[in-house]
């Protein structure tokens, strides 16, 4: 990265956050007179040492008066997101649409089912059908007729087609 055409380095102390340097100050924290023990802030410095004692000592007093709030889970709120459009009168048509295809061995892909559920009113993207088909745990299936024959007629079967062939 580059400022105003120089070229700059990233310092150490710019990985270390000031939770590291909260935690150590909690190890030397006295719980009985309520303080840090005598020399601690130094200890802490000489740990991270391209840190000023003046910078550990303000870590430390504003992570006292609650200044500093520490928060080590996620940003995310309880339910954040746009809801799901996912109902149970949604849930009944997709049931219905994929059975109707299932019956008739015709193959229902994602821009049918699109197509169908148009049909019936309901203006829905593809992505958000894919989402919908993962919750009601839709898996894909393929409708194959498997072949009747046994090993050795599907040999003969190959015999026969390849003297057609070279006659």
């Amino acid at each position: 990265m580059a400022i105003n055409g120089k070229k700059t380095v990233k310092k150490p102390h710019q990985d270390v956050t000031k939770a590291n340097i909260i935690t150590e100050c909690c190890s030397y924290y006295d719980s009985v007179r309520g303080r840090l023990v005598d020399g601690s802030i130094k200890k802490v410095q000489e740990k991270f040492s391209f840190v000023s004692v003046r910078s550990v000592s303000r870590i430390w007093s504003a992570y006292q008066k609650g200044g500093m709030v520490m928060k080590f889970g996620t940003n995310r709120a309880g339910k954040c997101g746009a809801k799901s459009k996912l109902d149970e009168e949604l849930t009944i048509h997709y049931r219905q649409i994929m059975q109707e295809y299932a019956n008739s061995w015709r193959r229902l892909t994602i821009r049918l089912l699109k197509a169908e559920l148009k049909k019936r009113g309901f203006t829905l993207s593809t992505s958000t059908i894919f989402e919908h088909l993962k919750l009601l745990n839709a898996k894909k299936v393929n409708l194959r007729i498997k072949s009747a024959l046994t090993e050795k007629q599907f040999l003969e079967m190959l015999m026969q087609i390849s003297t057609v062939t070279s006659l």
